[in-house]
């Protein structure tokens, strides 16, 4: 077993969130023999209600049951141990409690030490969907690690990006690829270790195969396994939300993308103006083009990701990149395709001299974004950036004179919504 494939397994091991009423079966195998079984049960709720898992090589089998309180909490875990190396440990283990606190957006749940297993204090940050941005778990036992995984999601909820730390140190990230409502791809990297792919089959309804670049590993989920995926990036028993509802986990076996007409002329800020946004809206307003979502991370937390859409241009697959929120609002869209077009027929490559009455507020920008960057006349939420050479930066002033813009050519469009489109 590759030691990749081995960390997938180890994630799906963790009791799975709510999904619809039903089962779920996985069965991992290398080279032609069966290493590990799992089943997941879920209760009239959707939550997980008894987990079972058996390593064929170790003859290794257990069975876990969860209890929760009248609020949707997981209130109680017990464990029974079917098979194992100690005889003496065969059968039911005494159950022990778990105390949840649960806010608006975060959950935090307290573990005592159980099983061979130490203290743990698991905090859940939630966004206004009520699914987990980021998961630390604080281990009550010394020497243990501390861990954080911080997690994205497209604008349908769908994960598309973990990232492991233990101890303050990146461990491994994992990223899902999705074609139209279909998993096709699932990828994972580590600091110093080539990247595993692993191609998502479907060769039916409620069946899904992982399997490795060669072939030798499958993991094969039967049933209703989504929650199982969506686990994979961050397990939360019980409601998500203060209210008591919770996310629903989203299909892997959708329909896939289907391809569109590219017209002669679009606004790169079409799909933009209306929420909530949907990447068949995006399709649909950027039409002809390929779309993916992706995550960017930001610039003062590099390990921390957030959510973003390509729309490919020419020789670039993210040439138009849209950020959104977590209530499927576009917060800023940027392009560098010239085949798009901003307000006033502006272009990506248009010269200055040929568009500077349609430009105002121009300024030389020297921070962490360098060029000048001016508005598109009657619309403050775009911005027009000109390149700027050595000798304009280096000049006195910060506003550009007309015979600079003129001589200058556009690199990008910037769309911001305005504070009352952010209403």
């Amino acid at each position: 077993m590759t030691r990749a494939f081995a960390l997938l397994l180890a994630s799906l091991s963790c009791a799975a969130p709510a999904a619809a009423q039903g089962r779920c079966h996985t069965s991992y195998t290398s080279g032609g023999e069966r290493i590990s079984e799992r089943w997941w049960t879920f209760d009239a709720a959707g939550r997980v209600s008894r987990y079972a898992e058996t390593l064929h090589p170790a003859a290794w089998s257990t069975t876990t049951t969860y209890r929760y309180d009248a609020r949707g909490r997981r209130a109680q875990e017990r464990l029974r141990i079917d098979e194992g190396p100690d005889e003496d440990e065969y059968g039911w283990h005494p159950p022990y409690s778990v105390q949840t606190e649960r806010t608006a957006d975060q959950v935090i749940e307290r573990r005592p030490a159980h099983d061979h297993r130490p203290a743990e204090v698991v905090t859940w940050q939630l966004d206004r969907r009520g699914l987990p941005t980021s998961v630390h778990s604080v281990p009550g036992a010394e020497g243990s690690r501390d861990e954080v995984r911080y997690c994205a999601y497209d604008v349908e909820g769908r994960p598309i990006y973990m990232g492991l730390e233990r101890d303050g140190r990146e461990v491994r990230a994992t990223r899902w690829s999705w074609s139209g409502g279909r998993l096709t791809r699932i990828a994972q990297s580590f600091p110093e270790r080539d990247e595993v792919v692993l191609e998502v089959r479907h060769p039916r309804r409620d069946r899904v195969e992982i399997v490795t670049e060669d072939g030798e590993e499958i993991d094969t989920w039967e049933g209703r396994c989504e929650a199982v995926l969506y686990d994979l990036c961050s397990p939360i028993l019980g409601p998500a939300r203060a209210d008591g509802t919770r996310p629903r986990a989203p299909r892997v076996d959708g329909p896939l993308d289907r391809p569109t007409t590219a017209r002669d002329v679009t606004a790169f800020d079409a799909a933009l103006l209306r929420a909530p946004l949907t990447l068949a809206r995006i399709r649909g307003a950027y039409a002809g083009r390929a779309v993916h979502t992706d995550v960017g991370f930001y610039e003062s937390s590099p390990n921390v990701p957030y959510p973003i859409v390509c729309v490919g241009g020419p020789g670039n697959d993210c040439a138009t990149v849209i950020v959104h929120d977590d209530r499927r609002r576009a917060t800023s869209v940027t392009t560098t395709d010239p085949s798009l077009e901003g307000p006033a027929g502006i272009r990506v490559g248009a010269a200055g001299s040929a568009i500077a009455e349609h430009l105002e507020a121009c300024v030389v920008e020297r921070g962490l974004e360098v060029g000048i960057e001016c508005r598109a006349r009657g619309r403050p939420e775009v911005a027009v950036w000109l390149d700027a050479p050595e000798e304009v930066l280096r000049a006195p002033g910060d506003v550009p004179s007309a015979e600079v813009i003129a001589g200058r050519h556009v690199e990008r469009l910037a769309w911001t919504p305005t504070p009352r489109e952010r209403e």
